[in-house]
């Protein structure tokens, strides 16, 4: 699970926005790196990155961009992911809380930043007795509620999964410490898996409670030259418009 290494990447926080400006992310910066520097790397030693939030707004060559916007271009997300000349972008709305949204997108950039890694584990859904799969490796998506945040410099910032929530028999399983048992999904979080030839997913959004279903072909993502995490969460935006829900830690992270 995450990055392996690598050079450590420059992130440029950019603000295209009303709502926060670039002098607004100036703020952002010292929480951020103290987020991947005592608690991102604590769990992945790989996962490293500078940020930085250039006052004239123009991010340094090479730089992983995060774009702070008024509105995105993805129904049902508040910030995604994805790929562009083979460097991670992100995308965060600016005006729900993007301090929190961007920490989601920030932790799994550094993660996984082409969007394409999984990690063999027992089946989330109890119905497969432990019967193993291919977990699509999404850092905060299980425990990514706002209510799951950990405090880093003063501000609310995501809870994340550690190495051992795919299979650990003793926690932490999540930066909070607040997942009891591997696999665990929290309220308004999900789980993504490859089930021999099909995904399937597990969600526990409020009100709808544990649910396992069918996302598709295991080889969809392929077909339509997607990446898997941007198949997967495009499935996700979906099914979260189709329920009528508004979930704070609900997002998208794609990469092509």
């Amino acid at each position: 699970m995450a990055a392996s290494a690598q050079a450590v990447p420059t992130v440029a926080l950019i603000s295209q926005s009303t709502k926060v400006s670039q002098s607004d992310l100036a703020g952002y910066v010292a929480p951020y790196q103290t987020y991947i520097d005592k608690w991102i790397t604590k769990y992945y030693p790989a996962a490293k990155a500078k940020v930085v939030a250039p006052t004239n707004g123009r991010a340094p060559t090479g730089a992983w961009i995060m774009h702070y916007l008024d509105n995105l271009n993805q129904p049902g997300a508040l910030g995604y992911h994805s790929d562009s000349h083979h460097k991670p972008v992100a995308y965060i709305d600016a005006s729900q809380d993007p301090l929190f949204t961007g920490s989601h997108e920030l932790a799994e950039m550094l993660g996984d930043p082409m969007g394409n890694n999984t990690y063999t584990a027992p089946s989330p859904d109890p119905a497969d007795k432990g019967k193993e799969v291919e977990i699509l490796d999404e850092l905060c998506d299980p425990c990514e509620d706002n209510s799951f945040a950990i405090q880093v410099d003063g501000v609310s910032l995501s809870d994340f999964i550690t190495p051992k929530f795919g299979n650990g028999t003793k926690g932490p399983y999540d930066a909070a410490e607040k997942l009891t048992k591997p696999r665990e999904i929290a309220t308004n979080g999900y789980i993504s898996w490859i089930d021999g030839y099909v995904w399937k997913q597990a969600t526990n959004f409020a009100g709808q409670g544990f649910q396992v279903r069918v996302l598709g072909q295991s080889d969809q993502a392929k077909a339509e030259g997607k990446s898997l995490r941007e198949w997967v969460d495009e499935q996700t935006r979906k099914f979260v418009v189709e329920l009528g829900l508004e979930l704070p830690g609900v997002r998208s992270k794609t990469a092509a």
